[in-house]
């Protein structure tokens, strides 16, 4: 383990990591600031320090540059160059000669830290010497310089400290809130994947309640068309035995059968698809496997199993394609996304209506197949489309809305199909919604599909 963990700039704790960098950046132009106002004080002391060093210098000098004192010259000289912060010091008389140098090694001293000052010895009014005298700030600047240093350091190491800390300790509640996360996903996925399975069944039984319905008349002619064939053969069986019956009783016999016939054939066969249409939907819904399909001929099937629902109420539904289009989906998803969309079309969009329309029409691109649903409905106001597919969220709750249609048809097109959903409306224009679905589940796709299932 390091000791010191990498710092990096993600989203993850951004505002603590920023308050560190927030504090040294702080704590740094506070310590410049600092360092600029003392280093301008310690100047002014400097200052002040050499004017009065120089100025007992020129009133001793004075006497022994009238003498001619070399040892006074010379002790006065070493006076000066004792202090650290004078490097230079040049004692000569008013013709220039040199009584006393002196020049320190400062070859690391910056030039623009020196200042030269050169002022003339009087000895009764008289100009006798001239004292020369170079002096520096290097000194103080440096010793301000590591003190910031210092300090700054002491706060990098003090950071570094409780960063570790912090680090160690955000690991643990980081791992605590992660394993809260994943337990709060599965409960929702749980719940999602319930809900979704109650709409599976509640839409069920709206197509079982259609095709009883549907499959009900087509059976009733047929038993009609039974029982007056039954009547006819009986009819005519004892006009054979009783000997009455003519060449043209035989002839109608045979017509009015032919007719009876064709009418039972074409209502049984309108009650096999019926049933087939509701064998094959129900069967797509509970399987959870993808499957390759006709897209036209599975949206015509689905379509035909809702036919009671939208014939009673005068709505009709149109489906449009210049092609028969073949897809690798999930058909049970697929059959669940549109029998929603059209039943909140028949209960919502068309309320108050007295006849609705909607079409389905197909399109594709290079890599997906899109079903372009429009109703001529009521339309969504356009404060209520924003919250279109949250869940529970409905107009209608006294109308029997659960607002669960839309949230489940959203979760299937992007979590099952792994397609997009896009919907727009205006009032009185109805809804629009483009499903877009690619044409072949990935492998990986399907093999997470098939795990999960």
């Amino acid at each position: 383990m390091k000791l010191f963990p990498r710092f990096q700039f993600n989203q993850e704790n951004l505002f603590l990591k920023l308050s560190f960098l927030f504090i040294i950046v702080l704590f740094t132009v506070t310590n410049i600031v600092n360092f600029m106002n003392e280093y301008g004080n310690r100047l002014d002391q400097l200052e002040k320090e050499i004017e009065s060093i120089v100025s007992l210098s020129e009133t001793t000098l004075s006497s022994s540059l009238w003498t001619f004192d070399r040892g006074a010259i010379t002790s006065m000289g070493n006076a000066l160059k004792n202090n650290q912060h004078i490097v230079k010091v040049k004692i000569s008389n008013m013709s220039e000669q040199e009584i006393f140098y002196h020049q320190v090694s400062a070859d690391t001293i910056p030039e623009d830290l020196v200042v030269s000052r050169s002022s003339t010895i009087y000895y009764s009014s008289r100009p006798i010497g001239i004292l020369t005298y170079h002096y520096t700030s290097f000194y103080i600047r440096e010793e301000l310089r590591q003190t910031l240093l210092r300090n700054l350091l002491q706060l990098l190491i003090i950071l570094a400290f409780l960063w570790v800390i912090f680090v160690k300790t955000s690991r643990v509640i980081v791992k605590e809130l992660e394993q809260r996360v994943e337990a709060r996903t599965k409960e929702l996925k749980a719940a999602t994947d319930h809900i979704i399975q109650m709409d599976k069944m509640a839409s069920l039984g709206e197509i079982v309640g259609g095709v009883a319905h549907e499959i009900n008349t087509p059976l009733g002619v047929s038993l009609s068309s039974l029982s007056y064939i039954t009547s006819i053969h009986q009819s005519t069986l004892q006009s054979l035995k009783d000997s009455t019956l003519t060449k043209n009783d035989l002839k109608n016999y045979f017509v009015e059968m032919e007719e009876s016939l064709d009418i039972l054939e074409n209502n049984l066969n309108r009650s096999a698809d019926l049933v087939q249409s509701f064998k094959q939907v129900s069967i797509d819904q509970k399987v959870n496997q993808p499957d390759s399909i006709h897209l036209n001929q599975y949206l015509e099937m689905i379509i035909k199993s809702l036919k009671h629902e939208y014939k009673n109420g005068n709505h009709q539904i149109d489906l449009l394609a210049e092609k028969e289009f073949m897809v690798q989906t999930y058909p049970g998803a697929l059959s669940q996304i549109i029998s929603n969309l059209i039943m909140n079309s028949i209960k919502h969009g068309f309320k108050g209506l007295q006849q609705g329309r909607i079409t389905l029409k197909l399109d594709e691109d290079e890599h997906a197949v899109s079903i372009l649903y429009h109703d001529n409905g009521r339309g969504i106001s356009e404060e209520d489309q924003p919250k279109v597919f949250d869940m529970f969220y409905t107009t209608d709750r006294k109308g029997g809305g659960s607002g669960l249609g839309l949230s489940i048809v959203y979760n299937l097109v992007h979590y099952k199909l792994k397609g997009t959903l896009n919907f727009s409306s205006e009032p009185g224009q109805g809804v629009f919604f483009k499903i877009s679905i690619p044409k072949e589940l990935s492998i990986e796709t399907d093999d997470h599909e098939r795990k999960e299932s």
